[in-house]
């Protein structure tokens, strides 16, 4: 994370929330420029409640509230992601009202689409919105007890009082709040708002600012990497227009230009010219040596294999040796069930870069589906040396000793899995199905109720009155 004269540039834009703590912020105005809301909530409700439940009545009122169950076994702050972060900073207070500023010109449609949503949420959890009303091109309302206000950049007020801005580059490049995100970025040619307009915006409406908060959010996928100069770009026209003592960076090169250069040149056939410019870029900056310097892993999202294909083989003629490149494809070849070129590229993504934890997990996959569980675990437990939490990993992993009826080491492993992400069912009914082997009926009793916390609601209710009848048998002691 760069900082200059208030101004902080970083890769993921829940950093800004670190910022804001280290600053010391309270009780600010944020105006946050995004092509998404950031406001997710995190869920902080203890799972157990629902064992404590002594009626189906209340275990109805608890389902109400599902959204709500941390299932994870971590703290709430350890739950802080690019998708929430705002909610932290109003809740402690950091926030007193919020202003999202949405990627749209025309803003009729897209604020009543987004008042809709937002009442939607709110049926599910009523400190998420409340009082939304959509009126003279803005959305307004109440989002976790704080003032909130969606426009686009036309109708954003002018504040008597200096506020906080955080803007994320993605913003330039999805033209929309509700298009489809991936498949704008593919079809995407051209930035919808330049820069210098957008920032020209800002000053008219004599804002006033001492922090500015820029995201590049290129590692995620929302902001393709050929766009990646937006953040430097940004924080440059900030400076300028919206603080009067900024000095600027006077930069001899700019890491960005080179690499646009790059792509230009390898779409006109002059590859040997393609591969200077794409060396100078990684010479400046060596973040666009990248899993997602190219729009590859984007097409590979929607299947669109073939076209990965092109990308990735595109990225590897400018830089060979780069690992990164060599695991992408590596990827795509799983996909694609070419497993043998496959293993090739991802054996030459290791010898290039021995702690390349995605590397020997795709290994492991490979030898997985050729039902080779010595050589997966091997791998797999390499894998997890390098990235502790790698949860495809430990999955797969706790599978493998499945399949070689090793109870206790699968137990280990899956039960792990499903504590990193509550959310993966089918362990949790192999954990289940392990306990009852294992004559441990009161744990199995604890993941059956986990279990039915993600079901349907029309499940559960029916799979709550079996499990009453079923367990009302057993001891009543406390849970193993």
């Amino acid at each position: 994370m760069q900082s200059l004269n208030g101004i902080h540039l970083m890769e993921d834009h829940n950093e800004a929330l670190e910022v804001w703590r280290q600053k010391e912020i309270r009780s600010r105005i944020l105006v946050h420029v995004d092509a998404h809301m950031d406001v997710g909530s995190i869920p902080q409700k203890d799972p157990y409640e629902i064992l404590e439940a002594s009626n189906i009545s209340e275990v109805n009122r608890l389902l109400e509230e599902e959204k709500n169950w941390n299932l994870t076994n971590k703290d709430f702050y350890s739950l802080v992601n690019i998708g929430n972060y705002i909610y932290p900073a109003i809740r402690d207070g950091l926030i007193k009202e919020f202003w999202w500023v949405v990627p749209d010109r025309n803003f009729k449609k897209v604020g009543k689409y987004l008042q809709k949503y937002l009442k939607k949420m709110a049926k599910k959890d009523s400190n998420y919105a409340q009082e939304v009303l959509f009126s003279n091109g803005t959305v307004r309302g109440r989002l976790f007890n704080a003032a909130f206000n969606i426009c686009n950049i036309d109708n954003l007020p002018e504040f008597k009082e200096e506020i906080l801005l955080d803007i994320d580059c993605d913003y330039f490049v999805i033209k929309s709040a509700r298009q489809r995100i991936f498949k704008d970025i593919l079809e995407k040619k051209r930035l919808w708002i330049e820069p210098e307009e957008f920032v020209n915006k800002l000053k008219k409406k004599k804002l006033k600012t001492d922090l500015i908060t820029i995201a590049n959010s290129v590692e995620g996928g929302f902001t393709p990497i050929e766009y990646k100069y937006l953040g430097y770009e940004l924080k440059e026209l900030c400076g300028k227009l919206l603080f009067d003592d900024y000095k600027p960076l006077g930069l001899k090169d700019n890491a960005g230009v080179f690499f646009s250069h790059s792509m230009a040149e390898w779409k006109t056939g002059n590859l040997s010219r393609a591969g200077d410019l794409y060396k100078k870029a990684v010479q400046l900056d060596p973040t666009y040596r990248s899993y997602f310097n190219n729009r590859g892993f984007l097409y590979e999202e929607f299947g669109l294999f073939n076209k990965a294909y092109s990308e990735y083989e595109k990225i590897l003629s400018l830089d060979p040796e780069c690992p990164y490149n060599n695991v992408n494809m590596g990827r795509l070849l799983i996909k694609k069930g070419k497993m043998d070129e496959a293993l090739s590229y991802l054996n030459k993504g290791i010898e290039l870069n021995k702690d390349d934890f995605r590397a020997y997990s795709l290994l492991g996959d490979i030898h997985f589906k050729r039902k080779e569980f010595d050589k997966a675990i091997v791998l797999y437990k390499e894998t997890l040396n390098l990235e502790s939490e790698d949860v495809s990993a430990l999955k797969y992993l706790g599978i493998c000793y499945w399949k070689k009826k090793k109870m206790d080491q699968a137990r280990k492993r899956l039960k792990k899995t499903v504590r990193l992400d509550p959310f993966q069912l089918k362990i949790r009914f192999l954990l289940i199905h392990i306990y009852i082997r294992k004559n441990l009926f009161y744990r199995a009793k604890r993941e059956i109720v986990n279990c039915f916390k993600i079901l349907p609601v029309y499940t559960k209710i029916n799979f709550y009155l079996g499990l009453r009848r079923i367990f009302a048998k057993l001891p009543q002691r406390s849970l193993g």
